[in-house]
């Protein structure tokens, strides 16, 4: 899907620092929301995605943390904060 996509230009070592770090704002934004409703649409959508390519893009995003290009590395950390704001709220959820 686009999400896995979005992570996997990311955490591509071999792929143009912008490039990365354009994909990471993109996947930020994908898992993030500044209203309430459009926030919720978009944590149902990451918990409707399947648990093994959630697991796959939560593994490229970690990698990508130990980057040698800050920017990816930046962008990265930016987006496993937000993966685990949404685990938070599916856990308080259940």
């Amino acid at each position: 899907g686009l999400a896995g996509g979005l992570a996997a230009e990311l955490s591509g070592e071999d792929r143009p620092p912008n490039s990365r770090q354009l994909a990471g704002l993109q996947l930020k934004n994908l898992l993030s929301a500044r209203s309430a409703d459009a926030q919720a649409r978009k944590e149902e959508r990451w918990t409707a995605t399947d648990g093994a390519a959630r697991a796959q893009i939560k593994a490229m995003l970690v990698a990508c943390l130990r980057s040698g290009v800050a920017q990816a590395a930046h962008t990265a950390a930016q987006c496993v904060a937000r993966v685990g704001g949404l685990a938070a709220t599916e856990r308080a959820a259940a």
